[in-house]
This record gives C-alpha cells, sequence and structure tokens, in this order.
C-alpha cells in the first residue's frame, strides 16, 4: 500500500503484540488480528504471466521444465476500527507426484520459480503422465513459532499451510519437426496517432507472430501438439546482421541486445498478454504465439543524424534438442523521427522464414 511501511513482528494466539505504524505520515496505533489468514495459491505459471494450473503440459524425455508458483498471504492489521490488509509474501512448496522430480533442495522456494525433470519413457510406451504441486506456505521469518517443514528442510513455519494448485506433465519420445508463420500483428496501425499518444515514449516497436506446429507422431488424436513446450534461440544474424553499425548506437545500446531471446512457449494456450494495441492473441489448435518488441522505452537507440538502420537476428524454435524448421530472420528497422522538436525511434519489425 502507498505511504505504508508494515513491519512484521512475533505474535501468539493468546496475545496480539501492538504495532506503531505511520501511515501516509501519521502515527497510527494497530494490533494484528489474533488468525491471520492462511496463505492462498493464485496459480502456476509459464513465465510471470501464462497461467497454466490444471493444464496438462508436454516435455520430451531429458528436457526440464520452469514453471512459477505465485502465493499471497493477507494478513490483516487492525485498530479497532479500521482494518487494512497486507500481502506478507508467501512461498511455495513444490512437489511431484507419480514420477519426476523437482529440484531438491529446495522444494521450499520463495520467488515461486522451480525446475522439473522429468521421468524416462518407460520401454514399449507411448508416454509417461506425472504432476506437480505447488502449494502455498506462510513466509519464513527469524521471528516465527517453531514448526515443521517438508524434509530435508529444518526451520519455522508461521501459519498453516494454504490451497494448491497442481499441472499434469505428459512426458514424450517424439517431436514436431516443422513450425510456420500462420498469421501476424504490428502495432501501432498509426504512428502519429502513437506518438500523439505516448508523449514520453521514445523508442517502440512491436510485432506478434502466431506459429504453427506440424509434423511428427503427435500423441494427441487427431494430429495434436497442443500443450507441448517449444523452446528458442536467438543470436544476431551470423551472415546477415543489418546495416547497423556500433557507432550508430547510443551508449549502452548494442545489437546483441536486440537478439535476445529464452522463451518458453506451450503450444495451443493463449499467451499470459491478451491485447497489445490493436492485436489481440486468442488461443489456436497447434499453434503458439510469439512477441518481438522493442520498447516502449524513454530513450533513443540509435543517435541523432544516423539515417535508417536495420538489426537482424537468427531465430530457431527447439522440441528438446531438436530444431523445428525453417528458423526465421527477424529484422529492426530502426529510424529518427521528429515529433514537435522531440526526437523519437520508430522500430518497425518484420520476421521471414529462412
Amino acid at each position: 500500500m502507498g505511504g505504508m511501511k508494515l513491519c512484521r513482528v512475533a505474535w501468539s494466539a493468546g496475545a496480539a503484540i501492538a504495532l506503531w505504524m505511520i501511515v501516509n505520515g501519521s502515527a497510527w496505533a494497530g494490533v494484528w488480528s489474533p488468525m491471520p489468514q492462511s496463505p492462498q495459491m493464485v496459480g502456476i505459471y509459464n513465465g510471470k504471466s501464462q497461467k497454466v494450473s490444471g493444464e496438462t503440459l508436454m516435455i520430451v524425455e531429458g528436457q526440464t521444465l520452469e514453471l512459477y508458483g505465485k502465493s499471497k498471504d493477507l494478513d490483516t492489521l487492525t485498530d479497532g476500527t479500521t482494518t487494512t490488509t497486507q500481502d506478507d509474501e508467501a512461498n511455495v512448496i513444490w512437489s511431484a507426484n507419480g514420477g519426476g522430480a523437482v529440484d531438491d533442495p529446495p522444494r521450499r522456494v520463495s520467488d515461486g520459480k522451480m525446475t522439473i525433470t522429468p521421468p524416462p519413457v518407460p520401454p514399449g510406451a507411448p508416454y509417461f503422465t506425472f504432476t506437480v504441486t505447488a502449494q502455498a506456505d506462510d513466509y519464513r521469518t527469524e521471528d516465527d513459532p517453531p514448526g515443521s517443514l517438508p524434509p530435508p528442510h529444518t526451520g519455522n513455519r508461521n501459519d498453516a499451510y494454504g490451497n494448491s494448485h497442481t499441472v499434469t506433465i505428459k512426458v514424450l519420445k517424439v517431436c514436431p519437426s516443422n513450425v510456420s508463420i500462420s498469421s501476424t500483428c504490428t502495432d501501432p496501425p498509426d504512428w502519429t496517432a502513437y506518438w500523439n499518444a505516448n508523449y514520453g515514449v521514445r523508442a517502440y516497436g512491436f510485432l506478434a507472430t502466431r506459429m504453427a506446429v506440424s509434423g511428427g507422431s503427435p500423441p494427441n488424436p487427431p494430429n495434436n501438439w497442443n500443450g507441448l513446450v517449444i523452446k528458442e534461440a536467438v543470436v544476431v544474424h551470423p551472415t546477415d546482421p543489418g546495416t547497423a553499425l556500433d557507432g550508430d548506437f547510443e551508449i549502452g545500446v548494442t545489437r546483441a541486445g536486440f537478439c535476445k531471446g529464452s522463451g518458453q512457449f506451450i503450444v495451443g494456450l493463449a499467451p499470459g498478454t491478451t491485447s497489445v494495441g490493436t492485436c489481440t492473441f486468442p488461443a489456436a489448435e497447434n499453434s503458439f504465439w510469439d512477441f518481438h518488441g522493442t520498447g516502449p522505452k524513454e530513450y533513443t537507440l540509435i543517435k541523432e543524424g544516423v539515417p535508417t538502420r536495420t538489426v537482424n537476428c537468427r531465430q530457431v524454435y527447439k522440441c528438446k534438442d531438436t530444431n523445428l524448421t525453417p528458423s526465421f530472420k527477424i529484422t529492426r528497422s530502426i529510424s529518427n523521427v521528429y515529433v514537435g522538436d522531440i526526437r523519437k525511434n520508430q522500430v518497425p519489425t518484420t520476421k521471414t522464414a529462412e
């Protein structure tokens, strides 16, 4: 909450501890509620925004999977008249059921991030299925009363466990072979309108591509790769890096900075971002969305007086160690424009199969 700083103190159910707090600059006396609420799971996510709780995800044996668990612990503070709530930073406890493993230790993590390792597919079986569960737990502090934690951990836990969310993991032996661009969307459609509405932005460009996977022997009939985890590798294009020179860029900006990518995509699911400008991103069978954005940034990328320059990146999509074909060239065209007397950089972006 703005203007408020809450301090965590020890308490017991029989006696609440009084706290003196500064709220919006004035002293205020409050006491913890004698019964803090249990922590709650918000969900399991791919990255920070694509919720996958309750979904079935597919990976190839030997491929690890990174997921995030989001949790909250809303405890209350009252002065007898007014009650306020704070998020007391719950932790997440991860576990694998039916095979597979989560990084251990730690299984109990404060940032929610966990790497999941699948077991091998049994001989003669087309796939193997197990589940992974993320459960909310109270934030651990040195003032918490003694309590037990799952082995091999020792230490303290304040509240009881919260609720949990689960994903199902299907481990495969096979991958698709091909990927293609099925549709694109660029933003903004009108640069003049964009700059007029975004006075503080100095550099911007955005391209969304819906990618379709095909080939191979998908385990979900008919011909369905939905749930498959695809990763990417992005580098400066090795044979056609573009026209930009090192001396064209502002201090701190590099060609390599445009060609970074470590996305983890899930086929068949809508992304966590539902729209950018006029672009929308619905889920589609055997497809996933990939975003290539520049900014919005509050600084320019190329120096004043530099003509339009291009930066080219090569992108490869991967199913474990298998490169899907073809690769793609992503081209950003960076130009100086003036909106009134303010210099800005337009960065229209294209993507083509190689």
